[in-house]
């Protein structure tokens, strides 16, 4: 049986476009002995087998097959490929940790059962900058459309534990020893200048490696914050969504202003801070030690638009003709 690596996320840690590496060079990874299968896949990643996983018969991109049928084909894929690695990715399998159903961990058992070693790499961002850009992502998302503002919608996901990351290792621990964990530093990757390369090199793959995209990059706070209006119905938009959406992106470019302001950002370190020192110990870097850098370079503006920032919005939206002339921000 052939060595699983499965790359689970996180969210918002670079996982497109390392799956769009992934996907562009399959022939390249096979030549080097790894399998990046098309079984389970869904736009660059395997979506498909996670939600399969999870008992889903369908996901946002259509319908799945049932598990076995999925399994089977996917172990007549390995069968084929002779390789000696097999590499999935997916952040949906950062998802399974929160199912608290007997039938997923059968599931979740029977799919890593196809392996001999399991290798679960798995990517972690300090949880200020993580709401940050996954609120923006949320959003700008058609399929969100989040609604929520910022404040709330980060205050209700403090109170659980799904970003205390430690049951991560958890969840995957428990198929046995064959069972490994690697968490690994978004920082130190993205530091790195080469985020996709330092995932190969990580992964063990690096002689497959072809080169570096990167997308989904978060838009600005001023972009996002007039995407929210018109989410919250604030906008009467005058051009679909998608246009308004990306003109936005253009008007208001990217900038090291923030959504956090500073009561927020210090509600957000108390609440992961014992956790996350703890977690240190385990991964050998401490990610309370991104904060503050993280301050250093992006302005805590806070999610409220001021009286001249709405002014500015205000101009360029009637300038642009995006939204019908009466709107209230």
């Amino acid at each position: 049986m052939p060595d699983l690596i499965l790359h689970v996320g996180i969210h918002r840690t670079g996982s497109t476009s390392v799956q769009g590496v992934l996907t562009a060079s399959r022939l390249k990874l096979r030549r080097n002995g790894v399998l990046y299968p098309h079984t389970g896949s869904l736009t660059v990643a395997h979506h498909g087998l996670c939600f399969a996983l999870r008992g889903k018969s369908a996901s946002p991109w259509g319908p799945l097959p049932p598990l076995d049928q999925l399994l089977n084909e996917l172990q007549a894929e390995i069968n084929a490929s002779r390789c000696h690695t097999v590499l999935i990715s997916s952040e949906e399998f950062r998802t399974l940790c929160h199912e608290k159903s007997p039938a997923v961990a059968d599931s979740t058992r029977q799919f890593l059962s196809l392996f001999s070693r399991v290798r679960i790499i798995c990517f972690l961002r300090h949880q200020i900058p993580y709401f940050d850009s996954f609120y923006r992502l949320s959003v700008a998302w058609e399929n969100h459309r989040l609604a929520l503002d910022f404040h709330p919608w980060v205050q209700r996901d403090c109170v659980g534990s799904w970003l205390n990351y430690q049951h991560i290792e958890q969840f995957y621990r428990q198929f046995g020893p064959d069972v490994t964990v690697d968490f690994l530093s978004f920082a130190a990757a993205t530091q790195s200048g080469a985020f996709v390369r330092y995932f190969y090199e990580q992964a063990g793959i690096l002689a497959a490696y072809p080169g570096e995209i990167r997308v989904n990059e978060s838009a600005s706070r001023l972009s996002i914050l007039a995407i929210l209006a018109a989410n919250q119905g604030k906008l009467a938009l005058a051009v679909s969504r998608d246009q308004f959406v990306n003109w936005t992106k253009m008007a208001f470019p990217n900038s090291t202003d923030s959504l956090f302001d500073p009561e927020l950002l210090r509600f957000v370190d108390a609440r992961f801070r014992a956790e996350n020192d703890t977690l240190a110990q385990r991964t050998g870097f401490n990610l309370n030690h991104e904060i503050e850098p993280f301050v250093a370079t992006h302005r805590l503006a806070g999610a409220t638009l001021t009286p001249d920032e709405q002014h500015l919005l205000r101009e360029r939206l009637s300038r642009e003709k995006s939204v019908v002339p009466d709107f209230t921000l």
